[in-house]
Formats: structure tokens, sequence, C-alpha cells
């Protein structure tokens, strides 16, 4: 399945949104009454990027003389992005829809301008999974439902990537005994990859992970857990879907909740092991998820990431990831707060080789180093103003190094 952006597509989506939007809008009376909670909200935006393809140089000039549609590696796009916000509770269980648009104007690559239609559905069960403990029903469940279009800078692609993507997501959790519990999920995510630049070939890449676990529930505020995931994942074109036809088995063991008095989060680590349908290629690893925030005083917090995984590139490869990142936040008064980041990440790429046709491990990698600030105001009841800077330099060992710069501005409105 492939999907061709034609700009009467894009006006035909945006066509039918404003139409929905209108229909909404028209009833906005009704914004918590029997039909349930609706809100509007409209986000404007204005972003400067300096490698909006997200490759070298001369990676880019050999790509722009292969291609009329490319101008510049930089560029200035303008974002407008109107949704609605649908909420309904029936009893135990809540509704959460968004329906609604992103459209993107590029200034110089302006054949790259597109509009992504937002659909998003989710069913929450005694508010799921965010309580270890419920007070209401043993068993809880939530799910999502999610179909749409997606643009954007893949780094660990060299490239501005557009894909057409289906999710669809189940978990559960029962609590036999106040100290032990079981659960288990799955989703299905479905991709149909595009190549902005016009020059990379990609492959739809398919994916259905399988999970359970088992709690040891410590105390209501802490869980220690352990958990078994089976995840096949299938290229678009089987044939020649070498690096992207394989399955991993990841074991993990883990804790989460409150950690200590001001720190809360989730620490998973494991095992991980990839086997590939058309080769004999096996490849192992150390699994790492770790997400921890700690507030260190009424205005201030930390967050602190860590990973390492597997993950298919849909331009048949595979990559192993390895990454952490910190971020401080503080709340400069009542309307202000501001942000500064840092994060890191060493990416192994195994490729097929183009003589034997089989999968090298690690032929080649990635480092990337991205720093970067934000800051937003509180304009008003319904009103906010965003803005930020990002820098990342990536050093790779095929293909050079590149640098990229990321300025923006925005506006946002809810009603």
């Amino acid at each position: 399945m492939t999907l061709i952006k034609l700009p009467i597509t894009n006006r035909l989506i945006l066509a039918v949104f404003i139409v929905c939007i209108s229909t909404i809008y028209a009833q906005a009376a009704l914004t918590d009454g029997p039909l349930g909670k609706i809100e509007l909200s409209v986000n404007t935006k204005a972003t400067y990027d300096s490698n909006v393809f997200s490759m070298p140089t001369p990676q880019f000039n050999a790509r722009k003389t292969a291609s009329s549609e490319l101008k510049s590696s930089d560029d200035l796009m303008l974002e407008l992005t109107p949704a609605a916000h649908f909420t309904k509770k029936i009893k135990m269980i809540q509704l959460e829809g968004t329906l609604g648009a992103r459209g993107v104007y590029f200034v110089r690559n302006k054949a790259k301008s597109y509009v992504n239609p937002i659909t998003t559905l989710s069913v929450d069960f005694d508010e799921s999974l965010t309580k270890r403990i419920s007070n209401n029903a043993k068993i809880r469940f939530d799910a999502i439902f999610d179909l749409g279009q997606r643009t954007e800078t893949s780094v660990l692609e060299n490239d501005l990537t557009s894909y057409t993507y289906y999710l669809v997501g189940l978990n559960a959790r029962y609590n036999h005994s106040p100290k032990f519990g079981v659960g288990a999920s799955t989703s299905y995510t479905y991709r149909d990859y595009q190549s902005e630049t016009g020059v990379n070939q990609y492959q739809d890449v398919t994916s259905m992970p399988v999970s359970a676990r088992m709690f040891y529930i410590y105390s209501p505020k802490l869980d220690f857990l352990t958990e078994y995931t089976y995840t096949p994942t299938r290229g678009g074109n089987t044939s020649s879907a070498r690096a992207i036809d394989a399955a991993t088995h990841t074991i993990n063991f883990g804790v989460q909740g409150d950690l200590f008095s001001k720190a809360s989060g989730s620490v998973r680590i494991g095992h991980i092991i990839k086997n590939y349908d058309n080769d004999s290629l096996s490849e192992s690893s150390v699994s790492l998820s770790t997400d921890l925030s700690w507030r260190i005083n009424q205005k201030s917090s930390m967050t602190f990431n860590l990973g390492r995984k597997f993950e298919p590139s849909p331009q048949n490869n595979s990559i192993l990831t390895a990454s952490a990142s910190v971020s401080l936040d503080h709340r400069l008064n009542e309307k202000m707060s501001a942000s500064i980041f840092s994060s890191w990440s060493s990416s192994d790429y195994t490729t097929v080789n183009g003589l034997s046709g089989k999968l090298d491990s690690a032929s080649r990698s990635m480092d990337l180093l991205t720093f970067g600030a934000s800051l937003s105001k509180r304009l008003s009841q319904r009103f906010s103003a965003n803005s930020g800077y990002t820098f990342s330099t990536a050093t790779q060992s095929v293909g050079g190094d590149f640098d990229r710069h990321v300025l923006y501005v925005g506006l946002d409105g809810r009603y």
C-alpha cells in the first residue's frame, strides 16, 4: 500500500476536517453535557531547521541534483494544528478521542508541504494502570486506536520521512491478591513509508509485540515485576526484507512506582535476543528501560531516561540503540516555566551486504549528542506561548558527520 500525497488530497482532508470542526464548534455549548466534554484547540508554530533532511551537506547536494523538488537543506516551516478533543465518562470507563489535522508549509522546499490527519481513540477502565491497586475492581484494562499520517525528520534514517500508520493496542492487569498480580498487553502497528527526498528506498513495517507480566505488590505505591515480550516484525517485501523480518525475545526484571520520597517512575533491565527469519545471524544485548522523575522542590524537577533496544529500519536495516537523557524543569513564576535538556545516543546498524546478500552486524554506527532549552508562558486562561532551541551533532562511521540547529516559537489556544 503506497500513499501518494497530492495537493488535492491535502485540500480534501482539510475541507473534511473544517466541516467536522465547524459542526462541533456550533455545539460548543455542550462542552460538558450528556454527550461528553468537547474541547477545541489550535496550535501554531514557526520553526527554522538548519538541516531539515538530517544529512551531511555533500549527501544532500547529491540528492538535490537527482530531485527537482529539493531546494535547500535548511527551511522555515509554518505549522497549524487545529483539533477537537472528546472525553466521556461512562461509570468506570473513560473514553477519550482526538480529531484534527496538522498542516505544515515549507517556505523553501514548497513541494514538501503537507497536511496530516490526526485521529486517536482510547478506552480506559477504572483509571487503568495508573493505579496499581484498584478500589473498585481487580481487573483493569485500557485500549488505544490510532490512525493517521505522520511526517518527521528521522536522524537514524538521514531523511525527512512520511508514513501512514495504524495502531491498535490492548493492556490489562489482574490483581489476584493484595500482594500478587499478573498482566498482559499486545499491540499491532503498521507503517507505510514514503521518502520525502524521493531517493531512499523504504519498505512497509509491521510489528506485533506480545507481553506477559507478574507483579509483586510491595506496597500501595511500589511494584516489583518481571516480564517477557515477544516481538515479530515484518517488511512489506518479504523477499528482500532480510534485516526487517525478525523476532525479538526480551526478559526484564524491574520496579515501578514511588522509589524514594521524591523520586518516582520505573526501571527495567534484562536481556534481549534477536533472531532473523532469512539469515543465520543472531544478536543479543542488555535490555534497559528507565524513566525516573525527581521532584527537587515545589518549583523544580528533573527527569532521567535510559534505554537500550533493537528497532527495525524501513530502509531494510536493524538498529541497536543505547540512549540517555536528562532534563531540568523550573517554574519561574505563576505564568512562566523553563526547561533545559541534554541527550546522547549511540546506534549500531545491521545492514545487508551488497555483495553476499548476508547480514553484517554493526556495519555502521552513529553517535548523536543533543542540547536544548525551552520557555513557555501562559498568556491567559485560554492562550499560551512557547519557544525553544535545540542543537544536535551527529558522528557517523559512514556518510560523514553533520550538525542541526532547530529554533521555534509557538502559540497555543484551547477552548
